[in-house]
């Protein structure tokens, strides 16, 4: 089972720009880690790019069992 990433704690600047969840699957930066960002985004969100960037990184951190 995949790890709970707490997004109410990965806070955006209000200078940053948000996305939709499709829009930064859809982008070429997050183009080998759209299958994550499908399960960690959830939909009608906005997400600033370093909001996502940190919960792939946290996702990626957590511990096998």
């Amino acid at each position: 089972m995949a790890k709970k990433v707490k997004e109410e704690f990965i806070e955006a600047d209000n200078s940053q720009k948000l996305f939709e969840k499709e829009q930064l699957m859809s982008s070429e930066r997050f183009r080998n880690k759209r299958d994550l960002l499908n399960a960690l985004l959830r939909e009608n969100k906005l997400y600033a790019v370093s909001q996502a960037e940190e919960m792939i990184e946290i996702y990626m951190k957590g511990k096998v069992k």
